[in-house]
């Protein structure tokens, strides 16, 4: 099988060359696969953040709240200090005031969580919440032993208190009161508040007790006050769990599941649907290209796709592994396999001269719209099947126009695409994997029935010498193109380009891993390293590490997990080290490059992800008991935490 060692320039040539407005299309020249191409945020520093309870993930309940996207979510299971940490990634922490009692029995019997207690005189906590507008709901545990009027969340000028044993919500001169008196009697119910811009509604214990038309309960305060009246006084006496505001009116059968959740609930455990994966999807050369010679039933257990060569064939399938086989009707050069002197399988200029490659002088940019260079291809593809089975073939340089020595006569960006997705159809039913993810509008070439994904190189990692890709544009593109293709339902390689020595490439491959497991998917990311191990075998122990069930539901721009404190962060519910179960996990990275940025969950998180030595077979290990996470994060540092 024939590899070419030609090579594209990295970032470090782009970074010097082109300006920050082409760099996305700049970037496309990064790389070569095997040749030519191939939150919650805590406060600044200075304001010392709680202590939290080891039950703040992994219930039911907190699944529940978080799949209807509360703009503030106090679980109030602080254990020292005066900061309540906001779930949400909204950053909206609230202060605590007054005598407090930590720990104090919570709701819910799905975990065991703890409340806060108000001691009615001095206890109270105030947050910051987004203008909420015509649309909210507020939503607490109360539980309470005392007829005085007591408020437990006012957002002015509204308010939901509890008097006389009634709950009230609303404002002077326009409450609404539930019609029973029983609900100071020292036992925990659930109530939510709500208003969709027409109807305000009262909830208890998953029933609707009542509602009205009410067209003026609009909000526009943004300061949230928790266990007393906005204005001051009438303070909470009791305890509070679970307190959520939201920027929608929760329906019925929303205001039902929270219930559920929090009465029969367990620790929410990886979705039954889903098997635990022992590592995420991997990629890597399998005797081809430098790639390891060790035996395919070694690499196995690791190893999802192989690129390899028709010789390799049986044996990676035999393995379990997915066969992948490197080609690229887009560059040719004399001695490759589909070249031929047809000159209409080349691309020429106006004036009728080939058109040749920046990098390797020698090698010619192909027509994708040329119906003897499909042929070509086609029949190559045919030819290395003989005897093999490939799960797709892998295509080089598509839509790729970049470092030639000219321009293709009457070239145009959307013509050039739609012959490459022509190109692509033609080799149908054959599953093709395209290189090039990071080129403009490649993605629409997903559009070829026959496709199965693409490969983005120098993903978060380019070179030895840029080993951490920066935020704007190229982090954020990667990452938005990983949610893109996940999205799609499409498989996203992400090919890292350092060659450093894992073993002394720790810091960069946290990094790496951290961006990675942001944004990714089980069934569409898929890892491929280059770091330099002593059997080539480019698998690293990070990859054991799987997050599964994110309290924050897959974004369509990762500035959606961006914090306040400028870093970008998720939180998993469930996360697993080779298939065992190590509680929940957190990725947080800061792409900037030049600046540090507050780490965001506080003392929530008590250990970080450790890594050691070098591939899965040459003794490398990872562990979730690394030390605790830094209060601050510097500039292109990632970091995966623990509980």
């Amino acid at each position: 099988m024939h590899f070419s060692t030609r090579r594209r320039p990295s970032i470090a040539s782009l970074v010097l060359s082109v300006s920050l407005a082409g760099a996305l299309s700049a970037l496309a020249g990064c790389g070569g696969h095997g040749g030519a191409g191939a939150g919650a945020v805590m406060p600044a520093p200075g304001a010392p953040p709680g202590a939290r309870s080891l039950m703040s993930v992994s219930s039911a309940y907190t699944t529940a709240i978080m799949v209807d996207t509360p703009s503030v979510y106090f679980r109030l299971d602080e254990t020292s200090g005066t900061t309540v940490y906001d779930f949400t990634q909204h950053g909206h922490t609230g202060t605590i005031n007054g005598t407090k009692t930590f720990g104090v029995a919570g709701a819910l019997t799905s975990d065991s969580d703890t409340a806060m207690g108000f001691n009615g005189t001095s206890t109270n906590i105030q947050g910051t919440v987004t203008t909420l507008g015509s649309e909210y709901s507020l939503e607490a545990w109360i539980k309470s032993s005392s007829s005085a009027e007591q408020h437990f969340i006012d957002i002015e000028p509204q308010q939901f208190m509890l008097s006389g044993g009634q709950l009230i919500f609303g404002t002077a001169g326009d409450y609404l009161s539930s019609p029973k008196y029983t609900y100071a009697d020292g036992r925990y119910h659930h109530v939510v508040a709500t208003y969709d811009g027409a109807t305000k509604k009262i909830y208890v214990d998953s029933a609707l007790v009542v509602s009205k038309a009410d067209a003026s309960s609009a909000l526009t305060a943004t300061t949230l006050h928790v266990g007393h009246f906005y204005g001051g006084g009438y303070l909470f006496s009791g305890s509070l769990d679970e307190v959520a505001v939201y920027y929608h009116a929760l329906t019925a059968t929303q205001v039902t599941a929270h219930y559920n959740a929090a009465k029969s609930g367990a620790p929410t455990p990886a979705p039954s649907s889903t098997a635990v994966p022992n590592h995420v999807m991997t990629a890597d050369y399998v005797a081809t290209n430098g790639g390891t010679t060790k035996a395919a039933s070694t690499l196995a257990p690791w190893l999802n796709w192989a690129s390899t060569s028709w010789q390799e064939n049986p044996d990676v399938k035999a393995a379990g592994i997915k066969a992948m086989f490197y080609t690229d009707p887009n560059r040719q050069q004399p001695g490759d396999p589909m070249y031929t002197s047809d000159e209409t399988t080349f691309a020429h200029t106006c004036g009728g001269s080939r058109i040749k490659s920046t990098y390797i002088t020698s090698q010619y940019l192909m027509s994708p719209a040329s119906s003897s260079m499909r042929t070509q291809w086609k029949n190559y593809v045919a030819e290395e099947s003989d005897g093999a089975t490939w799960d797709a073939i892998f295509e080089d340089d598509t839509n790729d126009v970049l470092y030639t020595t000219a321009t293709p006569c009457d070239y145009s960006a959307p013509s050039w695409l739609s012959s490459s997705q022509g190109q692509d159809s033609s080799l149908s039913p054959t599953p093709i994997i395209y290189n090039g993810l990071q080129i403009d509008d490649q993605m629409a070439l997903n559009s070829s029935s026959n496709v199965l994904g693409g490969m983005y190189e120098g993903c978060y990692s380019d070179s030895t010498t840029y080993p951490k890709i920066w935020d704007d544009p190229y982090w954020l593109n990667m990452e938005n193109t990983e949610l893109a293709m996940a999205k799609a339902g499409k498989l996203f390689i992400c090919l890292g380009r350092d060659t450093t020595s894992a073993s002394s490439a720790v810091d960069a491959r946290l990094y790496v891993y951290a961006s990675f497991l942001l944004t990714w998917a089980q069934t569409s990311s898929i890892l491929w390293e280059s770091y330099g191990t002593s059997s080539a075998f480019n698998v690293l122990p990070e990859v054991k590490l799987v997050a599964m069930n994110p309290l924050v539901a897959a974004p369509t721009d990762v500035s959606s997990l961006k914090t306040s404190g400028g870093v970008y962060a998720r939180e998993y519910a469930n996360c697993y080290i080779y298939g065992t179960a190590v509680g929940a996990c957190a990725t947080v990275v800061n792409p900037d490059r030049y600046n540090s940025h507050s780490y965001p969950y506080g003392t929530k998180y008590k250990h970080t992800l450790t890594l050691s030595g070098s591939s899965v077979i040459d003794g490398g290990t990872v562990t979730a008991t690394g030390a605790a996470p830094p209060t601050t994060l510097s500039a292109l540092k990632g970091v995966v935490v623990f509980l």
